[in-house]
């Protein structure tokens, strides 16, 4: 049976196992660029700090979520999130981070971020920026984008998500899971609720 009970780094190793470069996870305006894993970072020694979310102007009491996913673009950022919370008040907390309180959040993605080698199609290599399709050119500085839209996906321990589910309504921008449901990302109902958390969810056709 799945860790009902996951540790930070047992749950960042499981994020990690998810895709760091996609458009299928979550699909792309008119199918074109890709999301970029921004968080948790690679475990490999050196690896450069990834992006954080900052209030408009602010450049401490940032936040670094588990798992970020960006689509990046020239005016703009898309977020995907997704908090692993080891207890109630632990939820709390992190729900209180994106609450719509009528203010905006950025996202700070750091240059050697950008300029990092990613791995694309075939084993290549290609810098972050560039393996994303959706910058025309290098950036020279650390790039603050606003957020357009943010979506986030909360983790309780298995003995708690009963309770909670009884008791309480998500957001309009919440959606939830137990640890154990994290490692089997590539089930059918687990993709499908993750394919609703993308901007092209809203429309149809």
């Amino acid at each position: 049976m799945a860790n009902g009970q996951l540790s930070d780094a047992q749950a960042k190793a499981i994020l990690r196992t998810w895709p760091t470069r996609t458009k299928k996870l979550w699909h792309t305006p008119g199918g074109v660029g890709y999301w970029m894993q921004a968080q948790p970072k690679p475990p490999a020694p050196g690896a450069t700090a990834g992006p954080t979310l900052n209030s408009p102007g602010a450049d401490l009491f940032n936040t670094q979520p588990d798992g970020l996913w960006i689509y990046m673009k020239e005016g703009y950022a898309d977020v995907i999130i997704i908090e692993v919370c080891g207890n109630i008040q632990n939820v709390n907390d992190k729900r209180s981070r994106y609450a719509p309180f009528g203010h905006g959040l950025v996202v700070r993605c750091p240059l050697p971020w950008l300029l990092e080698n990613v791995t694309v199609q075939r084993g290549g290599q290609k810098p972050r920026w560039q393996a994303s399709v959706t910058l025309a050119t290098a950036p020279t500085a650390d790039m603050m984008l606003p957020v357009r839209h943010l979506r986030v996906l909360i983790a309780i321990p298995n003995a708690s998500f009963k309770s909670w589910r009884e008791n309480n309504t998500p957001g309009p921008h919440e959606y939830y899971t137990q640890h154990s449901s994290l490692n089997s990302y590539t089930g059918p109902k687990f993709q499908q609720l993750l394919r609703g958390m993308s901007p092209a969810s809203h429309w149809y056709p």
